[in-house]
């Protein structure tokens, strides 16, 4: 069954309009892309597990990966990452949730060596004061202010 997006903040804050997130097999925006796969993950048969949704969790999965750099630990731009920047007057701008998301989906995957690379950056992007930025820009210094969202994300993308 579909349900209609009511509580993700963009949509709370008329950033955006409600979209249908559930039964759709791909999208444009990270964020999206890991939490279509994270809800494929979800959904499995009483028989054959999630073997009948493999393949377009297999498919997202790939997707995604094809868009993280490792070493500076964030996930290539989308397009709702170039809007934002641009009404902030930067070039680079990278959304630190959508990075931890990327790791809650690492480890219901199973990738281990992915998941300690996201865990290692997380680690070290963390606010002195315990929480985590929103963004980080092209030099990957913090951009924003720590919220709930994020340090939650984080979190969980760190905890076993």
């Amino acid at each position: 069954m579909d349900t209609l997006a009511k509580d993700r903040f963009c949509v709370l804050e008329r950033d955006i309009e409600r979209f249908y997130l559930a039964g759709k097999t791909d999208a444009e925006n990270n964020d999206e892309i890991a939490l279509l796969a994270l809800y494929w993950l979800s959904k499995k048969h009483p028989l054959l597990g999630n073997a009948l949704h493999r393949g377009i969790i297999d498919k997202l999965w790939r997707k995604l990966q094809s868009r993280y750099d490792p070493v500076r630990g964030v996930l290539a731009m989308d397009g709702a990452d170039r809007d934002v920047a641009q009404q902030r007057g930067l070039e680079d701008l990278y959304p630190v949730y959508k990075v931890a998301l990327f790791g809650i989906l690492a480890k219901e995957m199973n990738e281990t060596n992915i998941l300690a690379k996201v865990r290692e950056k997380l680690k070290e992007w963390q606010h002195y004061r315990g929480g985590w930025e929103t963004d980080r820009n092209g030099d990957m210094k913090p951009n924003g202010v720590a919220n709930v969202e994020t340090t939650v994300l984080s979190i969980l993308a760190l905890v076993d």
